[in-house]
């Protein structure tokens, strides 16, 4: 069981910006809980906004895997997928994610095909993205 002090923690590090520490935390976190699907896919957002999409990528297949209608979760695998050049993939992800009631603009885009890029070249997910539940 995840302690409300840890999340609340985990809470207050994305808040302020520390995304390696909220990382090394959640990591720790989630493997005495494994469970808990949403600090899972918050986890890839993090790893997301640090531009580690080869990490952010198996966390978020497996929060898919342990909860296939994680709208959030789908949302940002696609942008993890085309942020590693993988469109195809990422546009079926994207419209899954557009199925299940995902609204983020950037990833109906890649759902609608639209492959543009940020200006840093990336799909990276804003911070204002990352929510812990």
């Amino acid at each position: 069981m995840r302690s409300k002090v840890a999340v609340d923690r985990i809470k207050h590090l994305i808040d302020v910006g520390a995304d390696e520490e909220a990382i090394r935390e959640l990591t720790e976190l989630l493997d005495r809980d494994p469970a808990a699907g949403p600090l899972r896919t918050t986890l890839g957002i993090l790893l997301n906004r640090q531009y580690r999409f080869n990490d952010a990528e198996p966390v978020l297949r497996t929060t898919i895997a342990m909860d296939p209608d994680d709208a959030s979760a789908h949302a940002t695998l696609a942008l993890t997928l085309h942020s590693l050049g993988r469109r195809a993939e990422a546009v079926e992800m994207a419209r899954a994610a557009a199925r299940l009631g995902a609204e983020d603009g950037a990833v109906l885009g890649t759902a609608a095909g639209d492959h543009r890029r940020g200006p840093d070249g990336c799909w990276a997910v804003p911070p204002a993205a990352a929510q812990v539940n």
